[in-house]
């Protein structure tokens, strides 16, 4: 074999095949050369520690490092490289002209070292037990280890193989206009199937938008093949809302991790939900329909049904704010837009389990009214009293 061959053959090989991992097993890998169990280390804040209590720590790892030789420590540093970006940016500066555009990707350049910098520094930390192909290992004695080490004063847990249909983290928000990050946790996590999440689980997914899309959600595709789950091509906003609904009214096994691996980066302003769509309603109809289907699924589910009508109505009085204020539109098509909302029985049924309060209690009375040009009036004050 030459060496384009090798390269070639090296091309097609998968990341298993690259690492010469034959299997994954429930608490870690297997190879040609045995089984290695995985502990994960939650470290310490040193920081915030008294030079004892480091000294302890340091003595205890070194004790159990001593008392169980064929333990491995391993600390991963973070591989996230962001160098084709960085060249990216700095290419579109040689090529750009207008000051505006310039200080923008100036501003991005910098965010991506700032990444970078921060990123470097932060490393998981694993134990990691070899254990020999013909001997094998029971769980009692990977649970007897794992209490073991937990006495030696490390939080420490095995690692787990949950073999989730879907799986979902939290992330941060990264306002870019004013360069600040706002972390977005829950406050714990949730492993169970998906009768246990709906009705333990969902509320706070939706509360914290951890919900709604699918880029912080890891899928087995064989979930997607066998429902035909995909994305509604015919709706340009809210389709990953619909996508979501769905593929969760499937999933028999969820996870959701409360750490945050992901940063969304939003605007002040100017996103695609501030954006007048005309085809918006239609496209929160649409998620508000997976969504019931989804609670239909499920018993006693008064209280999910409550937060997605909530969601479905606050998304319509928010467009309806949209119509009332946008100059370009005329006051036939302001109408037209306004009458398909309010004939809608879909949105006058959501809007009775809703259970909205204050200024959109108003909104919603005049709507059932059919008050229109009462609501388009206050809805042109009070844009002109915020300053727009």
């Amino acid at each position: 074999m030459n060496r384009k061959q090798k390269r070639e053959l090296h091309q097609r090989q998968s990341t298993r095949q690259l690492m010469g991992i034959a299997h994954i097993t429930p608490h870690g890998i297997r190879t040609e050369t045995g089984e290695r169990v995985f502990y994960l280390i939650r470290p310490d804040n040193l920081s915030v520690l008294s030079p004892e209590v480091i000294r302890s720590r340091i003595r205890s790892l070194t004790v159990l490092l001593s008392t169980q030789p064929s333990l491995e420590l391993l600390a991963l540093d973070s591989r996230e490289s962001f160098q084709q970006n960085k060249e990216y940016y700095r290419h579109r500066l040689e090529e750009e002209t207008a000051p505006e555009v310039r200080a923008l990707l100036e501003r991005d350049l910098a965010h991506l070292d700032a990444i970078q910098f921060a990123s470097a520094s932060s490393r998981e930390f694993v134990l990691v037990l070899p254990v020999d192909r013909k001997a094998g290992v029971d769980e009692a004695t990977l649970r007897q280890l794992e209490k073991t080490i937990c006495d030696h004063g490390l939080c420490v847990k095995l690692a787990e193989e949950h073999q989730a249909d879907v799986t979902m983290f939290c992330f941060w928000y990264y306002n870019v206009d004013k360069q600040k990050k706002i972390p977005n946790p829950l406050e714990e996590g949730f492993v169970g199937n998906g009768e246990e999440f709906f009705h333990r689980f969902l509320i706070k997914t939706i509360d914290k938008e951890v919900f709604h899309a699918p880029w912080n959600k890891l899928i087995k595709r064989e979930l997607l093949a066998d429902n035909q789950i995909e994305f509604d091509t015919r709706y340009c906003i809210y389709e990953d809302a619909c996508f979501v609904a769905e593929l969760l009214s499937k999933a028999q096994k969820i996870v959701v991790n409360q750490e945050m691996y992901y940063q969304y980066n939003v605007r002040s302003a100017g996103t695609l939900i501030t954006s007048f769509r005309e085809n918006f309603f239609e496209s929160v109809t649409q998620l508000y329909r997976n969504a019931m289907a989804y609670c239909a699924q499920y018993r006693d589910n008064e209280p999910q049904v409550e937060r997605f009508s909530r969601m479905y109505t606050g998304l319509v009085i928010m467009h309806l704010k949209q119509i009332s204020c946008r100059k370009e539109l005329g006051r036939e098509d302001r109408k037209r837009l306004i009458d398909k909302i309010c004939g809608s029985a879909e949105f006058m049924e959501a809007l009775d389990k809703s259970g909205i309060r204050g200024r959109k209690r108003l909104i919603c009375m005049l709507l059932r009214k059919r008050r229109y040009r009462t609501m388009v009036f206050l809805y042109r004050v009070l844009n002109k009293l915020q300053g727009n």
